[in-house]
């Protein structure tokens, strides 16, 4: 979806929540203040699964991008990431991310229900089309819960940290599996002899007042039919062992947070994270930080993101099979939620790892030195415009389609074609002098170009 529908609906569903959530986190703050976190200290990495349903919104990258960043500090061991809804291009957005940070042997999953099966995120697509990867599809991965059993199975006792940045249904499906040739311990009990920590991107604290959060909700009128995730939220939530923490963050927290705006200026072309912000969001915008916020309190704690997580400490969560859920005061479980206590800082700590140099990065693909372009003097070639279904001959490779990437020589615009990742032709136009506004392009077909314009393409053989 556009993202500017993406942007209202999601502030729809959030906005009369936010008001009951905001308040009760007032209440409780200065006392969860004095507590501050419960993350244990420890110099070992991390143990980190994430579980994302990356499609739909952008802060999904995010996560995916920080929790890189993390690892190549030495902070966290990503052990795998599994995708949690049906888009089969879905857990290739990953594998494109990975790969970029030098992690392709990080275990992929998916969920491969009908749940989701035809949302597709015009980020993924761009990723997948554009980007290196060995994943493009998830025919080339293992079911999710496969993954996560496996992965499980070989990590030391009540290690593991899962960030649940998406829909439950992995998490539902993992404490409902059997046992298998990775384990013989029922899912539910090799949760909990495994996982110390389940972080949950899900829910409004103290409780939600109308129709329930995304995650929780199956993405309610925006992805469909909720088919196998159904309820799914609500087996994950009340069938998790007592044993095992889990911290919710819920949908008032992220909201108070902006990121992403800085890697259009911060990082190189060639990075995915940088090219995903600016496909849904434009060159230099922010994105509410729901995710990447949950993953970072995951591995660093409470603190690190200007939270306390003692929320509620001793209650439960109460999610009903619709998705809304409310907090029942107790003492004796082992959940709580996050109170946002300075919506300023946490944004700046999620930019700051964003915009890291990975550490061993792949290098992005490089042009043969002996490349050769040629002009096609005349034709202009771009791609479907508003109201029209036609294509003029290329696939625009700028967002939005119709601007360019700058006004520059005929060189450095055929150098900026080389830094982006699928680009085989500019087109250009005469700016001033010898500086033309510069537009990069895929998949030309001159023959559909226009013809006899004042523009001109180069394509590069």
């Amino acid at each position: 979806m556009p993202y500017s529908i993406v942007s209202c609906l999601l502030l729809l569903l959030l906005g009369s929540s936010l008001t009951t959530a905001a308040a009760g986190g007032r209440e409780a703050a200065e006392g969860a203040k004095a507590r501050g976190s419960s993350k244990s200290k420890s110099n070992s990495p991390v143990q980190l699964i994430i579980d994302t349903d990356m499609d739909f919104d952008v802060d999904d990258v995010g996560a995916v991008c920080v929790a890189n960043a993390m690892a190549d500090r030495g902070e966290a061991e990503l052990l795998a990431v599994v995708h949690d809804m049906g888009y089969p291009r879905g857990v290739a957005a990953p594998s494109v991310l990975n790969h970029y940070y030098g992690r392709d042997s990080v275990p992929l999953g998916a969920f491969k229900g009908k749940f989701g099966e035809d949302i597709n995120g015009k980020y993924v697509d761009d990723l997948v089309e554009h980007w290196p990867s060995p994943v493009k599809n998830y025919t080339q991965v293992e079911e999710a819960v496969t993954i996560y059993r496996k992965v499980l199975a070989a990590a030391d006792d009540r290690s593991v940290v899962i960030s649940s940045i998406g829909f439950l249904t992995n998490i539902a499906n993992l404490l409902a599996s059997k046992p298998d040739n990775y384990s013989s311990l029922s899912g539910y009990d090799l949760v909990a002899a495994k996982v110390r920590l389940v972080a949950v991107m899900g829910g409004f604290y103290p409780q939600t007042t109308t129709t329930g959060e995304f995650n929780f909700n199956c993405g309610k009128g925006l992805m469909g039919q909720p088919y196998e995730c159904e309820g799914k939220s609500r087996e994950a939530v009340s069938g998790m062992p007592p044993s095992v923490k889990m911290v919710f963050s819920g949908g008032e927290v992220g909201s108070q947070v902006n990121s992403g705006g800085a890697l259009t200026t911060c990082a190189p072309e060639n990075n995915p994270c940088r090219q995903a912000y600016i496909d849904l969001c434009g060159y230099g915008n922010d994105r509410l930080s729901w995710d990447p916020l949950t993953t970072i309190y995951a591995v660093r704690g409470a603190d690190a993101v200007s939270c306390s997580d003692e929320g509620g400490a001793g209650g439960k969560n109460d999610v009903s099979a619709d998705g809304t859920n409310k907090w029942v005061p107790g003492d004796s479980s082992n959940q709580s939620y996050l109170i946002m206590l300075d919506p300023s800082a946490p944004g700046k700590a999620i930019d700051e790892l964003l915009c890291a140099t990975p550490k061993n990065p792949q290098p992005p693909p490089v042009p043969p030195p002996t490349a050769k372009w040629d002009k096609h003097a005349g034709d202009n070639c771009y791609g479907i415009r508003s109201g029209s279904s036609r294509t003029h001959g290329a696939e625009d490779l700028e967002v939005p389609p119709e601007a360019s990437c700058g006004v520059m020589s005929i060189s450095d615009c055929q150098r900026r074609c080389d830094d982006r990742p699928g680009c085989t032709a500019v087109t250009v136009s005469k700016a001033t002098g010898d500086q033309y506004n510069c537009f990069r392009k895929a998949d030309v077909n001159l023959d559909e170009c226009d013809h006899n314009t004042e523009f001109d393409t180069w394509t590069r053989e």
